[in-house]
């Protein structure tokens, strides 16, 4: 019974028995029983809330105040950066490996960049698109682009062929800078950067340099005859509503999409965590994620950007080497996602395991059922779990370290006036169910539904910026008479649920999309490649859960041909897709369902999975040792079920 209702009902027999002739005390005492018995109980737990609320509250409006201040100083990402230089200008801003950059050195290399670049005819509003591992030289590149207005397309290293293609033409980049380890992948589409005219598209190689790619320009000797002082002002009308970075996301369906990333955001996606989580200026954070990614940029080089800590950066995530980076950079913060955890826990037992000084360890993906057991082993006495999205326009933070939580939402406010809301959906086609009124309908506590957040244009917080160059790819990300006729909101594709206490737990993704070694998978694009290679056959392609492994491996139902070579579709799948999105199984099947919008329906396939057990069709395996399809056994599943097999 709702908590009003149940309190109705509860006054009512208190003054039945108040009239009946029993005492003030025991009528009351018995209502207060009624009520709890009725589920009045609720309205209990919601109350232990209040300062968690407040607090949240609180910390939520400062942030409010600050971005104010600065869209009001009209200040940008790099006037924030100059405020923390002038603080900090001799202390340590990136480690890397053994080099130690201060905030000095970093401002001077960014000048650099900022100077070459202008020199080179780069000018407001133009995009260079950026391939590197992590390195100092990658933040100083955006960095310094952006000090004359120009926006940098941070490019997925795993991408190649048509993909990496793809993602540098939407950007509309001029240019491409590239670090050599990718030197081959740039050669194999650089005539169909460059076209007919060599100097139209620049190539440019940072961090060494290879011949293979035509009339490639050797960046590093450009940047160090370069001026180091600040470029001259006034290249640009500044604004900190303006364009800073292009960040890729997958979304829900296609190709990687350039989700536009404004100053603010970056400012107050970086402040948001720092604040929430209680990061201050002497931190040193580790972080080991990609810097193409929001985590690993935003959330990291952004909180040593706008608050002044120090960032000790890795090029990439070892398991091996995790935990001795903190103990030699004194680490006190470490940045991860779930994959990182299981892959730091299935590492055998040594004494750094507790030897470090990490006090927090923040991200997403910490899948409940190994939540203590990472922060016991490693004596980890805060941990941060958020939520949020590239492009989204809503994020929650879970600052109690309830297990299993990525946030919450307030408690003390009502619902109807939140800006988030989880929404019923239908499970096969992923769209809304709405009512008799044609709106849409919020779920009940604990009923899983998709995430959505309410744009309010005048609020930049709550602004959905959409995609650089595919506007019909935004539009598809909006939700139009959701609760009211003419209002807007941005559909995470993300399923969630909520508990009567307002916290938040992550259930799925929607659409068609899943997340399998920390990156997005979209199943339009491995669906596609299929097709091709299988000349047009019917595929469907979704997510299966591996026990022991976080996320969803990639796994097709293809209608059965007589003439599939097993070792041909493993070549050029590998050769095609992107490390992470290849699929690890194959499932022969007679026929697809469809809906009546002519959707592979998938549900059914999910549940049955790679189960050979309750399916008659044929599956196949990408064995990991040879990388070819083969017959799924039943010694081979019952390998991969008991986790003899490492993903």
């Amino acid at each position: 019974m709702e908590t009003r209702k149940a309190f109705a009902v509860a006054c009512l027999i208190g003054l039945g028995l108040g009239l009946y002739g029993l005492d003030f005390v025991k009528a009351l005492g018995a209502s207060l029983i009624a009520f709890l018995m009725l589920g009045g109980w609720r309205l209990i737990r919601r109350c232990q809330m209040i300062p968690r609320d407040v607090r949240f509250i609180k910390t939520f409006s400062r942030l409010e105040k600050e971005l104010k201040g600065i869209m009001e100083d009209n200040s940008t990402i790099p006037d924030l950066f100059n405020r923390t230089l002038v603080k900090h200008k001799d202390k340590p801003a990136i480690l890397y490996e053994d080099q130690i950059w201060t905030f000095q050195d970093l401002e001077e290399y960014s000048n650099s960049v900022a100077n070459y670049f202008h020199s080179e005819g780069f000018t407001f509003g133009d995009t260079v698109a950026l391939l590197l591992e992590n390195s100092p030289e990658y933040v100083g590149l955006w960095l310094g682009m952006a000090k004359i207005g120009v926006h940098a397309a941070l490019i997925n290293t795993n991408l190649s062929g048509d993909g990496l293609l793809h993602c540098i033409t939407v950007s509309g980049a001029k240019c491409l800078v590239y670090g050599e380890v990718f030197s081959e992948v740039v050669a194999n589409i650089s005539s169909s950067l460059q076209g007919d005219d060599v100097g139209e598209f620049k190539m440019m190689c940072v961090r060494g340099y290879s011949s293979s790619v035509p009339n490639a320009i050797k960046l590093d000797e450009k940047l160090g005859a370069a001026s180091k002082q600040s470029p001259p002002d006034g290249l640009y009308d500044k604004s900190s509503t303006g364009v800073l970075l292009y960040i890729y996301t997958s979304g829900t369906t296609g190709l990687p999409k350039p989700a536009v990333i404004k100053h603010t955001k970056y400012f107050i996606s970086s402040r948001a965590i720092s604040s929430f989580f209680g990061i201050c200026e002497s931190d040193i954070i580790y972080d080991t994620l990609p810097l193409y990614h929001t985590s690993g940029n935003t959330l990291g080089i952004g909180v040593m950007i706008t608050l002044g800590c120090t960032v000790a950066l890795r090029k990439k995530f070892s398991a091996s080497n995790f935990w001795n980076d903190c103990i030699k950079y004194k680490c006190t913060v470490i940045i991860y996602i779930g994959e990182i955890c299981r892959f730091l826990l299935s590492q055998p037992t040594k004494p750094s395991d507790t030897q470090h000084c990490v006090r927090l360890a923040f991200g997403n993906g910490l899948r409940a059922h190994i939540w203590e057991a990472f922060k016991e082993r490693y004596q980890i006495p805060q941990i941060g779990e958020f939520y949020g999205s590239t492009e989204g326009n809503t994020g929650a933070a879970n600052t109690t370290g309830k297990v299993g939580a990525v946030g919450f939402l307030p408690v003390i406010v009502p619902l109807s006036v939140q800006p988030a809301k989880i929404i019923r959906i239908d499970p096969d086609t992923n769209e809304p169910i709405r009512n008799s009124s044609g709106f849409c309908q919020v779920a009940d506590y604990n009923e899983p539904g998709e995430l959505v957040g309410r744009i309010i244009p005048k609020n930049v917080a709550r602004q959905f910026d959409g995609y650089k160059g595919l506007d019909d790819q935004t539009q598809k990300k909006i939700l139009t008479d959701v609760f009211t006729k003419g209002d807007r909101y941005f559909r995470t594709g993300d399923i969630l649920k909520m508990d009567e206490q307002g916290y938040l737990y992550f259930t799925d993704r929607s659409g068609d999309t899943f997340r399998w070694r920390g990156e997005n998978v979209s199943t339009t694009e491995v669906e596609n490649t299929v097709a091709k290679i299988l000349n047009d056959s019917q595929v469907a392609c979704y997510g299966v859960e591996i026990t022991g492994s976080e996320g969803r491996a990639g796994m097709l139902a293809v209608v059965k041909q007589d003439d599939i070579d097993f070792v041909e579709l493993a070549k050029e799948v590998q050769k095609r897709l992107p490390s992470y999105a290849v699929p690890l199984f194959v499932r022969l099947v007679d026929k697809l369902d469809y809906t009546s919008t002519s959707k592979i329906m998938k549900r059914q396939l999910k549940e049955e999975s790679f189960n050979i057990n309750c399916i008659n069709d044929p599956v196949f395996f990408l064995e990991p040792v040879n990388k070819v399809y083969v017959p799924l056994t039943e010694d081979i599943y019952k390998k991969i079920c008991d986790e003899e097999y490492h993903f």
